[in-house]
């Protein structure tokens, strides 16, 4: 979405962000592990599994290398590569529209006015709503704006996906709602959405899937909503609202206010457990052997742990 509003941050930048995001990282160590862990393949597969690949790799002997960086140091002007890269994906006219931008500025240059022209877009859907609604109306919403996003590209999707779509649309309708209100739209490639103010942060993505799912205790988000004086605040675009004098004092302290909503998730996969590249026995990991080189207890076959 960044550059279909016509900006060009910095992407390798973007993506060493996203490598680090809050539900990115953990994901990714999960799915290495499993991978190492993966199972011998198959006579007709392509290509060994990654298991048996490293395993090979453990067999070689070490070489002490100079560390030189990493491999993006190997090229002069990155940006200029960047452009390049832009202008054979989107073409030479589209990409030479595209403004330089840091990504610290997309919240304010990207998030925001998007965000306050899908408010306008669906206002006739959040006419006389209230912020404090939003466990109840949630998902009779993004129902009705899923379906309404399938008309209007002439798409047939899967129910499930419609209902994602309408979510997304109720979540940053939300945000606009929030942003009118004096909230900071907060977010980095691989973050999650935030608004914040006064040192108190919300999610509304995470909290609009929550309420569309039932997670959502209904009697604490209205109690969070009344602490910070926006229990009343309209969702719907352009509808008048004076803000009341408890939110400001939550600006001079939140000392005894509720903590944010939460949302109860469903239990956490437990990590998939490390397997010997040899004898597929399991390899007993602890945090300070995380990323060390060590011996199978099993068949004595040294190898790596994952990070």
């Amino acid at each position: 979405m960044v550059l279909a509003r016509g900006f060009l941050p910095p992407l390798a930048e973007g993506f060493r962000q996203f490598l680090r995001g809050e539900g990115v990282a953990p994901a990714i160590s999960a799915a290495e592990t499993a991978a190492r862990s993966e199972e011998r393949g198959g006579r007709y597969d392509t290509h060994p599994p990654l298991g048996e690949r490293l395993h090979a790799l453990e067999r070689m002997p070490d070489v002490v290398a100079d560390d030189g960086g990493p491999a993006l140091s190997l090229l002069d002007d990155l940006p200029r590569h960047e452009r390049h890269l832009m202008r054979a994906m989107l073409g030479p006219k589209h990409a030479k529209g595209l403004t330089p931008m840091a990504w610290e500025e997309a919240p304010t240059r990207v998030y925001a006015p998007w965000y306050a022209e899908l408010s306008e877009e669906y206002r006739p859907f959040f006419g006389g709503m209230e912020l404090a609604d939003l466990p109840a109306r949630a998902r009779g919403l993004a129902i009705t704006l899923g379906d309404r996003i399938d008309k209007q590209s002439g798409l047939a999707t899967p129910e499930g996906y419609r209902l994602t779509r309408g979510g997304w649309a109720v979540s940053a309708v939300v945000s606009a709602a929030l942003a009118r209100a004096g909230w900071t739209i907060v977010t980095a490639p691989g973050d999650p959405v935030r608004l914040v103010r006064a040192g108190v942060s919300v999610e509304p993505f995470t909290v609009v899937a929550g309420a569309m799912q039932g997670r959502l205790d209904a009697e604490q988000w209205s109690r969070w909503c009344e602490a910070h004086g926006i229990a009343d605040l309209p969702v719907e675009s352009g509808a008048r609202w004076s803000r009341k004098t408890t939110a400001t004092r939550t600006v001079q302290s939140t000392d005894g206010l509720p903590s944010p909503p939460s949302v109860t998730l469903p239990p956490a996969p437990s990590e998939p457990v490390v397997r010997c590249w040899s004898c597929k026995a399991p390899v007993p990991t602890k945090r300070h052997t995380r990323g060390a080189k060590i011996a199978c207890p099993q068949c004595g076959t040294k190898q790596r742990l994952p990070s």
